[in-house]
């Protein structure tokens, strides 16, 4: 069974670069896809989904783990 993303933000707040990097690996896709419909520009794209992921790791410790790592945009 997958790691859970709660179990991932687990152990990324106890140190692990590992497991912060398969949250990122779960969701970049999506969320250069999200940002890419936004500003129609793939590589403005990639920094605004760069930029996310590091505003959440930074936030790491306010997690709910009761919701997805990545939420659905707004209006979905």
């Amino acid at each position: 069974m997958p790691t859970s993303d709660a179990e991932l933000t687990c152990q990324a707040l106890a140190g692990s670069q590992a497991a912060f990097s398969a949250l990122v690996g779960r969701y970049a896709s999506a969320a250069v896809n999200v940002a890419t419909r936004l500003v129609s520009d793939r590589a403005v794209a990639e920094e605004l989904a760069q930029e996310a992921f590091v505003k959440a790791f930074a936030r790491l410790a306010t997690f709910d783990p009761d919701r997805r790592f990545l939420c659905a945009p707004l209006g979905k």
